[in-house]
């Protein structure tokens, strides 16, 4: 099965951008108009993080939304036949601030979000920076998916780690020095063990394992910022979100990290997977203990 669909993708992959995009424009009407897919959870999510915003501004943003989601699968696909040379044209990041924390001996935590083009950032980040960078990702159930994907995120020689095995590899990372690429903005598996803070002044669980591990190194930390130039070419920001995480109190890092998200997706707002369900937990006594944020949790009767 795994061949067969690597085949027939890659054939695909081979066609030119303006046919790719072409067949994702049709495609995003589809789930707009026609399957209205996940319509009702993308407009509560705009309306609960930008509530500034106007109707009719919204709905351009759903619209553009549709378009980036399924362009975003025409440009992964098309990572399957890209020449090194043709990817680091459509890729431009500046490694300077990671540098200067390698020339130090740092340790580095490298976080990422489901800001289209990360797909992209995951690869351009192993390539540029010169130490190997780990990057956590969640298995799925079928086998054959898998190994594609897995084909396609370690292209140019990008490293990956399940996070299922993450646990027992991290001795033999550590004594790589290996860096870590983790996707700070995943939904928890156990919300109980999240941290729970504001995310556009809505409470929304975070993954505390970001900051437990770059604790433990007391690693410098950044945010790859990824801005769409135009579709299938994006510059890379590393912005810093801390240095020497040890020394800074538990909830620190994850409300630098949440306050730069929420400015990122203020930039480009269609950018941003709004089907992703981050509210879809809500906030119930039990998590109070969880609660970092700077202002009070909210009541809960």
């Amino acid at each position: 099965m795994y061949y067969l669909i690597y085949g027939l993708l890659y054939l695909i992959s081979l066609l030119p951008a303006f046919v790719l995009y072409g067949l994702s424009n049709v495609a995003a009407f589809a789930l707009h108009k026609i399957f209205k897919y996940r319509k009702a959870a993308i407009e509560e999510s705009l309306m609960y993080a930008l509530p500034e915003k106007s109707e009719i501004e919204r709905q351009e943003i759903r619209r553009q939304f549709y378009r980036n989601f399924t362009g975003s699968f025409v440009e992964t696909i098309k990572l399957l036949s890209m020449t090194k040379a043709s990817f680091l044209k459509r890729n431009i990041i500046n490694i300077e601030p990671i540098q200067e924390s390698l020339s130090e001996n740092k340790r580095l935590v490298i976080l990422a979000s489901h800001l289209f083009g990360w797909e992209y950032g995951n690869i351009i980040v192993s390539y540029k920076v010169p130490v190997k960078v780990a990057s956590v990702y969640m298995t799925v159930q079928n086998a054959a998916f898998e190994k594609l994907m897995l084909k396609i995120r370690m292209k140019f020689g990008a490293t990956l780690v399940s996070a299922y095995n993450f646990p027992k590899l991290v001795q033999a990372l550590d004594e790589e020095k290996a860096a870590y690429g983790l996707m700070a903005d995943q939904r928890p598996p156990t919300v109980a063990a999240a941290y729970w803070l504001n995310f556009f002044g809505r409470p929304a669980p975070f993954t505390a394992a970001p900051e437990k591990i770059a604790q433990r190194l007391d690693a410098d930390v950044f945010f790859i910022k990824p801005m769409r130039i135009k579709r299938g070419y994006y510059q890379y920001e590393c912005i810093k979100v801390c240095e020497q995480s040890a020394s800074l109190p538990n909830g620190e890092m994850t409300r630098r990290y949440r306050n730069i998200l929420e400015e990122v997706i203020r930039e480009q707002p269609a950018n941003y997977l709004w089907s992703h369900k981050r509210w879809k937990r809500s906030f119930e006594k039990q998590f109070a203990r969880k609660w970092i944020d700077d202002v009070a949790a909210p009541k809960i009767d």
